[in-house]
């Protein structure tokens, strides 16, 4: 389902910073920092779609409830199948059926 209001780049149009995050080994951790809508999520997307075609799945935590819904969204315009996405919140009441932090 595709939405107008997210706009997903192809690979040939990322910047240099990000190619670089792209093309890096999947075996590896990074920390991507970057202002409000310099495209963090989507590279992360980018990386949960590369790591699901090695067969893994992936876990994709955000923060709040409204990137949960952006994330989603832009999950489903991929067609990313074997990711879990979830806020930090909900994994911490999957995981110990509490919630560990308060708002």
């Amino acid at each position: 389902m595709e939405n107008s209001w997210i706009e997903v780049p192809s690979s040939s149009d990322l910047s240099r910073e990000q190619l670089n995050v792209y093309e890096a080994s999947l075996n590896s951790n990074m920390m991507i920092n970057g202002a409000a809508g310099s495209g963090k999520t989507i590279l992360a997307i980018y990386r949960a779609k590369q790591l699901e075609k090695e067969g893994k799945k992936v876990l994709f935590l955000v923060y709040t409830k409204i990137l949960l819904k952006f994330t989603k969204l832009a999950a489903d315009q991929f067609g990313l199948k074997n990711v879990d996405i979830m806020t930090i919140q909900d994994l911490s009441f999957k995981t110990f059926n509490r919630r560990i932090f308060k708002h």
